[in-house]
């Protein structure tokens, strides 16, 4: 059974007046097409290491969800062509002036692809927002090639801030409109199995243990994404943890949290 919010179906996205406003990749910021594209470009590069295996020259791609084409911007020199689908007219017009790239602005089932199949259709941070996701399936599988294959990445129910820490702040924050399904690696695999898809599901950990640290004892989230995908090296002139990239002058909290870190090493180092 997945886990749903409440009459799904009325979390309507709004992208004109509330949507860009209440989720940023930056706390407090409404970044422009440009600005979004930048930030997100530089965050895809590592998602593209993990997928690039898939890709070939002679590939096809759809992506739903594609924003402002960051990703289909990292692909296209390395498949056949590349096609989106992205319903924030603002994202959509920016990827397909500024970046040449074919989106369509329009939901999967009211568009006529004229008998064209695609090798690979990718969905980053997309199914979580589908209402019906077994149609959306179906739709996908009409519009596959004999051999193509769908990449689905969702945000994990079982994510250890839910499953083990069980912060109420976190809560709020991650059970949100316009998400309206969730997904563990076992509701993942079943769903796409009904649908007819054989393949596998896997986890991976985004977030360092610093965003652990952070929710753990701020009860609240990064500035910013990359502050929260940002790694702790062990560093020797200072025998305590370095976060890279280091956080912003103004990020007074993250500082406490190093000094934090610092002790309980010291502490370990002597007993």
């Amino acid at each position: 059974m997945l886990t749903c919010l409440e009459n799904p179906e009325k979390d309507v996205v709004d992208y004109e007046k509330h949507y860009r406003k209440k989720y940023t990749p930056i706390l407090g910021q409404i970044m422009t097409p440009i600005e979004f594209h930048k930030f997100s470009t530089e965050i895809f590069q590592k998602r593209l290491s993990r997928i690039e295996f898939l890709l070939k020259s002679s590939s096809s791609v759809l992506e739903i969800g594609s924003s402002t084409g960051h990703f289909l911007q990292l692909i296209k020199d390395k498949v056949s062509d590349c096609t989106g689908i992205e319903l924030d007219k603002k994202f959509a017009e920016f990827s397909k002036k500024k970046l040449n790239l074919n989106i369509y602005e329009k939901p999967l089932e009211k568009i006529d692809f004229e008998g064209k199949k695609f090798d690979i259709i990718f969905m980053f941070q997309v199914f979580e927002h589908i209402p019906k996701p077994l149609e959306l399936l179906e739709l996908c599988k009409k519009i596959l090639k004999p051999k193509g294959k769908i990449y689905v990445e969702v945000p994990n129910l079982d994510d250890a801030l839910l499953s083990i820490y069980s912060i109420s702040e976190f809560q709020k924050f991650y059970f949100r409109a316009p998400h309206v399904y969730y997904y563990n690696k076992n509701t993942l695999f079943k769903i796409m199995k009904k649908s007819g898809f054989n393949g596998k599901v896997r986890t991976i950990q985004e977030y360092s243990v610093y965003n652990h640290v952070n929710w753990i004892q701020n009860k609240i989230p990064q500035m910013d994404q990359k502050i929260g995908y940002s790694s702790l090296k062990w560093n020797l002139q200072n025998w305590g943890f370095t976060r890279y990239p280091p956080p912003p002058q103004n990020f007074i909290k993250q500082k406490k949290w190093k000094n934090g870190l610092k002790d309980s090493i010291m502490n370990i180092k002597n007993r």
